[in-house]
């Protein structure tokens, strides 16, 4: 179904410049409000099966003041460093993983609202909160050039996560903001995918979260630790949803969807064959005041940046089990 749709619209978007130049109103986007798959609320949360102690991570790196206002968070293609972006800077800055310090930065262009980051292959990509995503070559370790690839998403959307699912080959936008036009996605938060086969941008999203689903997890699972604070963080309803994906990461060995919320520091792990919950944890406030960058290394280290408020920006890292 939702092949069949994005093919109609692909016809439909090579000649909205046309319809537009006429004063008739574009189309709407996936004006059905489907999703190709949307969060499950079946699944039971295990004590002890999770792979990482989020309460104990195995190094805190304590990063520059530069990077107060650090947005994504990916593994180097050589796996030598972390690579994030600041905020309002068209900047990568290379940190060693073992103390964080930065050993290189990256200039790719004029500033903007970058949010995310991910490698995929030998090729980096940033998105911005609009939406639009940014490949980025580089040849011996300088800036060589780029390509931007604008889609239908905008600054209400407001992206701020930015994964690589190498199932699909495609790059996972999170939706801070809203998920998607009209009635069906006001309560709702939405992942899309970008085919990098097509450098398309698919206009059902590849996920949908809803409050009913999360609540309804956490009322099945009240031996979740700090349950009542997770269901508190929810809001007091669907209209209130404060659940607000901040950073996307897809584990190289589960291949399981983790979602971090900064706001209320809450992480959300997802099964991507059938929208399973897997794991809903909160976060530390001590450890991570806004945490908004997510990445894994080859052997399955978790890695969660966070912005710095009160205290310096850090990275903490956890090992995996």
């Amino acid at each position: 179904m939702a092949n069949r749709l994005w093919s109609g619209w692909v016809v439909f978007l090579a000649f909205s410049p046309v319809f537009l130049a006429c004063g008739q109103p574009a189309a709407p986007v996936n004006p059905q409000g489907l999703c190709l798959l949307s969060v499950s609320s079946q699944g039971r949360w295990v004590a002890d099966s999770f792979p990482y102690a989020l309460d104990e991570p195995a190094r805190t790196l304590t990063l520059a003041p530069e990077l107060t206002e650090i947005s994504g968070l990916a593994m180097s293609p050589d796996g030598k460093h972390l690579v994030c972006l600041q905020d309002e800077l068209a900047t990568l800055f290379f940190l060693d993983p073992k103390t964080g310090k930065i050993e290189k930065r990256v200039s790719f262009g004029k500033e903007g609202d970058y949010e995310g980051v991910e490698t995929v292959g030998q090729e980096l990509f940033a998105v911005r909160n609009s939406g639009a995503v940014v490949r980025i070559r580089m040849e011996q370790g300088a800036f060589k050039e780029k390509e931007t690839f604008k889609n239908f998403l905008n600054s209400e959307n407001d992206i701020e996560g930015l994964g690589y699912d190498p199932v699909r080959n495609s790059l996972l936008l999170a939706c801070k903001g809203l998920g998607g036009q009209g009635a069906n996605f006001t309560e709702k938060k939405a992942v899309y995918a970008l085919n990098l086969n097509t450098l398309t941008l698919d206009s059902v999203p590849a996920l949908c979260i809803e409050y009913s689903a999360l609540k309804a997890f956490l009322d099945a699972n009240p031996q979740i630790p700090k349950q009542e604070d997770l269901l508190q963080d929810l809001g007091s309803g669907p209209e209130d949803f404060k659940f607000a994906p901040s950073g996307i990461a897809v584990h190289p060995l589960s291949g399981h969807w983790y979602i971090l919320s900064a706001k209320e520091r809450t992480l959300l792990v997802v099964r991507p064959t059938d929208g399973q919950i897997v794991h809903l944890a909160k976060l530390k406030g001590k450890q991570l005041e806004q945490p908004e960058g997510i990445c894994f290394d080859e052997k399955g280290n978790l890695f969660i940046s966070s912005e710095g408020k009160d205290r310096a920006p850090v990275v903490q890292v956890y090992g995996g089990r």
